[in-house]
């Protein structure tokens, strides 16, 4: 039941530093995130999401005299190479002018160093949806100025080593990945972006060692894996960490307390309880928004003040406490609660009357 308060449109505004990856990431993505429900791979033979900034490559007769005869080089695009859904086997030799690759929609198995020899301005590869199941130790490192990478829905069993530490962004998504050497991360100090969504790494496949380079993350993704406990030494600069779809029943005492960034935290589709959750686990500071759903609390957990969307569907909650969120009125720390979803619970009856006194800021209430 959608309660009947007042919507207004609000703009939720993340920090400078995000403004990068929010170019970059799907906002239908985070939008099925926020509601609860998780991605899942595209069926067999289903078109891949272009990722938002690829350029749209049209078909035509070659321009370029070194544009490799398996690809298309557009005329209006002459650093680019289109060899999507060419039903390769390995990748072409490349020229020199090549800064965006598309290879995705191929039977590419294994990256070897010869064909990138000569493509040392790389700035974007697009391998997804091959069969790409290993990545030779000097095949990619020559790229220099590699900021973004492609490799999801692949078959990778462990993220690849020897990766040039010019990475901005690497997409793992939905391989069968179980193991992160420590090596394979140690030198990307520029990275931003780390996607494992939909791979199979369990608590032992993370060590504290694992992320310890990357001093510059911003968002990591390891929604969809088979994790039973809060991972180790995660980097102290994260904006945004996505855990949903896991197994994990706690979070430990003071584990967000390193964190000065944190804006977002995702833990919906797990199997936390009352006892798991410390009772100011989530007094961050900085945090806007936090994901809860699908799992097994029975009441609501206390909240900083200054969150923005909260969402607390699909659980075991009885009682619309007023107090469990405005614990005490503080003019000093007013609360900026916007969003608050707490449907699909046991909640008999709620009061909306003092929920709004409480939380002037709401715009709607989903129970």
């Amino acid at each position: 039941m959608r309660l009947p308060l007042q919507l207004t449109s609000s703009l939720l505004l993340p920090p400078p530093q995000l403004l990068l990856l929010l170019l970059v990431t799907s906002s239908a993505a985070t939008a099925a995130a926020q509601e609860g429900s998780s991605s899942a791979p595209l069926p067999p033979g289903a078109a891949t999401p272009r990722p938002e900034g690829d350029p749209i490559l049209y078909e035509g007769p070659h321009f370029y005299r070194d544009c490799p005869r398996e690809c298309y080089c557009p005329p209006s695009f002459s650093t680019a190479l289109n060899c999507e859904g060419r039903r390769l086997r390995s990748v072409p030799e490349l020229p020199s002018r090549a800064m965006h690759l598309y290879l995705q929609h191929n039977f590419i198995r294994t990256l070897r160093a010869g064909p990138f020899a000569n493509a040392s301005e790389l700035r974007w590869v697009n391998l997804n949806d091959n069969r790409v199941a290993s990545v030779e130790a000097d095949a990619l490192g020559g790229l220099k100025h590699l900021l973004h990478l492609y490799l999801e829905r692949n078959v990778l069993v462990e993220v690849p080593r020897g990766l040039p530490g010019s990475l901005q962004q690497l997409r793992l998504a939905y391989n069968k990945i179980a193991t992160v050497p420590a090596e394979s991360l140690s030198g990307l100090s520029h990275l931003l972006l780390l996607d494992l969504t939909g791979n199979s790494l369990a608590d032992g496949s993370l060590t504290g060692e694992t992320f310890k380079g990357l001093s510059n993350l911003v968002q990591l993704n390891l929604h969809g894996n088979r994790l039973t406990k809060m991972p180790e030494k995660l980097p102290t600069s994260l904006y945004q960490l996505f855990l949903e779809g896991n197994l994990i029943t706690s979070v430990p005492k003071g584990y967000f307390g390193g964190f000065g960034r944190l804006f977002s935290v995702r833990l919906s589709f797990n199997k936390l309880t009352d006892e798991g959750l410390p009772a100011t686990i989530f007094n961050i500071s900085t945090l806007v928004e936090l994901a809860l759903g699908h799992n097994r609390l029975s009441k609501i957990p206390e909240i900083p003040p200054q969150l923005e969307h909260l969402y607390l569907n699909h659980n075991r909650i009885k009682n619309l406490d007023v107090a469990s969120l405005c614990p005490s009125p503080a003019p000093s720390a007013p609360r900026r609660l916007r969003y608050l979803r707490l449907d699909e619970n046991e909640i008999e009856r709620a009061h909306p009357a003092e929920i709004m006194v409480c939380l002037p800021l709401l715009n709607a209430l989903v129970v």
